[in-house]
Order: C-alpha cells, then sequence, then structure tokens
C-alpha cells in the first residue's frame, strides 16, 4: 500500500472473504471502501486495477473472475499453479484488452538494473548460486504446508529464482533435479534444487525451516558478484581477486518500481508486460510442474 502511494496512485477499495476484517483494514489504512466479497469489488466501476494477492490456489479463480470484469490484474507469485491455467489467463486478458502481469518485484529494483549493467565485468559466467531463506518458519498447519492449496516453498518462491535469470540470460533451461523435505500436508517446507541456464550451472536452495545467510553469488571467469537477499535486494557487491571492485547501496520500497512498470504498460496500452512477459510466466508454470514430478524426498 505504502507503494502504490508513494507512485502517486489512490487505493480505492479493499476486499476480503471476512466483511469485518475488510471493514477493519480499509478503516485503519484510510480507504474509502470496502467489501465483504471479491465479486463486489470487481463490480466497482471506479476500480481499474486489482492487485491479486490471495492464497496460491485462489489465483486462477480470482484472476479469470478480475478479467471477466475488464479489470487490469497484478496477480501475485506463482501465477497460477499448472501451465493450463497460466495460458487461460493470458487468453482472457488479450480477450477482454485487459493488462495482466505476475508480481515478481525483483526484476524492477535498482539493484536488478546494477547487476544487469555490470554482469559483463564478470567475464564469462561460470556459476550461479541463489539463495531465498526464511528465519520464521510457518506453523505445520499453515496453509503454506498444504500442497493441495498451492503450498510448498518451491512454488511459491521459485519465481523468483526464475525470472531472475530470464532476464538476464534466457528461458533456455534443462537438467532440472532437486531434492526436498516434504511436510505432512505435502508442501516442501525447503528444497535444493540445480539446473542449467544457457548451459551454466545453477545452485538454488529454498527454506522456511534453516536460517543461513542469504548471500547469492554469480561467479564469472574474471570477477564475482555477491547479492544480498536477491528476491528483494538492496546491496550488491562486485569483487576481484578478493578485492571490491564496484558496489551498489540502496534503501526504500522495492515494490514502487514494479508497480511504476504495471503503469507504465498500461499508459503503453500493452496488455503484456515486456519484463515479467507472457511467455516467461507460463515457462515458470512448466517449470514448477516438472520439478513436482522429480522430486527426491528427505523426512526431517
Amino acid at each position: 500500500m505504502d507503494a502504490i502511494r508513494l507512485t502517486g496512485n489512490e487505493i480505492v477499495a479493499i476486499a476480503s472473504r471476512d466483511i469485518e476484517k475488510a471493514r477493519d483494514f480499509a478503516r485503519s489504512n484510510n480507504i474509502e471502501k470496502y467489501y465483504g466479497s471479491y465479486e463486489e469489488l470487481y463490480l466497482d466501476t471506479d476500480i481499474d486495477i486489482v492487485y491479486i494477492p490471495v492464497i496460491n490456489d485462489l489465483h486462477f479463480k480470482c484472476a479469470k473472475e478480475a478479467l471477466s470484469h475488464h479489470k487490469h490484474v497484478l496477480l501475485e507469485k506463482p501465477f497460477t499453479l499448472n501451465s493450463e491455467d497460466s495460458k487461460e489467463l493470458f487468453e482472457i486478458a488479450k480477450k477482454n484488452n485487459c493488462l495482466l502481469m505476475e508480481g515478481v518485484k525483483n526484476v524492477f529494483t535498482p539493484s536488478f538494473r546494477f547487476i544487469k549493467e555490470n554482469l559483463n565485468l564478470l567475464g564469462d559466467i561460470e556459476s550461479i548460486y541463489l539463495c531465498l531463506s526464511s528465519s520464521e518458519p510457518f506453523k505445520e498447519e499453515h496453509w503454506m504446508h498444504d500442497y493441495t492449496k498451492g503450498g510448498g516453498v518451491y512454488g511459491a518462491s521459485s519465481p523468483y529464482v526464475y525470472h531472475f535469470l530470464f532476464n538476464l540470460f534466457s528461458d533456455r533451461i534443462s537438467n532440472l533435479n532437486g531434492t526436498a523435505v516434504f511436510a505432512d500436508m505435502g508442501g516442501d517446507k525447503e528444497c535444493d534444487f540445480t539446473f542449467e541456464v544457457d548451459g551454466i550451472k545453477v545452485h538454488s536452495f529454498i527454506s522456511s525451516i534453516s536460517k543461513i545467510d542469504n548471500k547469492s553469488i554469480i561467479k564469472g571467469k574474471n570477477a564475482v558478484m555477491e547479492i544480498d537477499t536477491f528476491w528483494r535486494s538492496h546491496h550488491v557487491t562486485i569483487y576481484k581477486d578478493n578485492n571490491l571492485l564496484k558496489e551498489f547501496n540502496d534503501e526504500g520500497n522495492e515494490f514502487i518500481y514494479e508497480i511504476e512498470h504495471f503503469i507504465e504498460c498500461l499508459n503503453n496500452k500493452q496488455i503484456v508486460s515486456d519484463v515479467v512477459t507472457a511467455d516467461n510466466s507460463i515457462k515458470e508454470s512448466e517449470l514448477i510442474e516438472e520439478l513436482y514430478t522429480k522430486w527426491n524426498k528427505v523426512n526431517r
């Protein structure tokens, strides 16, 4: 909400399946209108864009309904739970001349721009390590552990990994394999997976149960780039022969840049983003589906 307002846009209304929750949230955050159903929000003619951050298994349903009511949609990651649903949403968006984009903030930040502009300093890329670890694990009964509701850290957070690489390299990903630790409700609590992008070896680790250093590394023949919390990074360093070659720091709300891009696409009358593209969101869905059929399971 802060980011929306900082970009000069207005929050017109909020919806919840619980009218009291919607009312309390609206009042505490200075939002004029609130609704006890999503349908009421879609029918509000004052609303141009709907931001959808509901639980994962409701992404497709809510986005489909919003688009069918001619609302532009910013849909949180993971885009959908399967590639066929992803394809259908983009078809509906096209039919209704609506902008549809997956909310993957890390490819819009100033730090990502720094990474992209300085990647050539590394020389030939030899390997990539991307880590996303949480120090506040979900409770066992949380829906994030429930596979039937789209729970699992791989599906929830790997979009950051894939879109990061899609925008630095390409979608040519191969040899995808991994190991995961599963909760009783079927969702993975931790995953360790490897693949190649443009022939470059990538190792990614995502966890909600292990507290480790969230530093990601791109190793080149000439230099090494270190990225702090790559999914929302504000700090990047480049080292050559253990000497600091270049550094980037910033502060602020990392959601701003995603919203600015969405509004720019809207002003340009685009129905798809040229950064988080339709093809890439569909490819992401396919990769999530693929690895879920390949897991080596670990009990912990």
